[in-house]
């Protein structure tokens, strides 16, 4: 049973490298320049709502030099549609983020660097209305977020200071009634 495919140049991996389930069936697709993963890789899994359980989708894939992950990238969910996607530089995530509903409507937006949440953040509800929205500065809240009930009237508002509830909270019921309002100190 052959596992894997590919040449190799002074024993090392060389071009495009396929690797196999032990069912035969493609598990990878791997470029590889003098040993190291370089240029466009992919990795499949099984597609366990198919009817037929030999059926492959693709699980992610993206870009690497040098070994390490850069450009952009692709992640899926079990049926083979996006799940996330987004840009990495140097096997850190960066830039903006997004990740997806099953029909492909945006689930949640998160802006990265060096691997840290920083910049924009939101997450919405499946419906579409949003759920979530702030903003991070150096993986940690930061200033004004707001919370909002499915409905899209507002649940919850208030500031965050390095990612610690500051000043005052302001709640309401699903109709717009006023649910309470505290005050934090930091």
């Amino acid at each position: 049973q052959v596992i894997s495919q590919g040449l190799f140049s002074n024993g090392l991996k060389e071009g495009l490298h396929l690797g196999f389930f032990t069912d035969g069936r493609k598990e990878s697709e791997i470029n590889y320049k003098n040993g190291k993963k370089n240029g466009h890789a992919i990795w499949y899994r099984t597609d366990t709502t198919a009817t037929d359980p030999k059926t492959i989708v693709k699980h992610f894939e993206g870009e690497f030099i040098d070994d390490i992950q850069t450009g952009h990238w692709i992640y899926y969910q079990i049926k083979g549609q996006k799940g996330n996607e987004g840009e990495y530089l140097d096997n850190k995530m960066t830039g903006l983020w997004t990740w997806y509903f099953e029909d492909g409507s945006i689930w949640k937006t998160a802006y990265y660097k060096n691997g840290e949440k920083n910049g924009p953040y939101s997450i919405n509800y499946d419906n579409g209305n949003l759920f979530y929205k702030g903003v991070f500065v150096n993986n940690k809240e930061e200033g004004y977020w707001e919370r909002f009930h499915e409905n899209g009237k507002p649940e919850i508002s208030g500031c965050f200071h390095k990612g610690l509830m500051d000043s005052t909270w302001k709640a309401w019921f699903d109709n717009g009634i006023p649910r309470y309002e505290i005050n934090y100190k930091n």
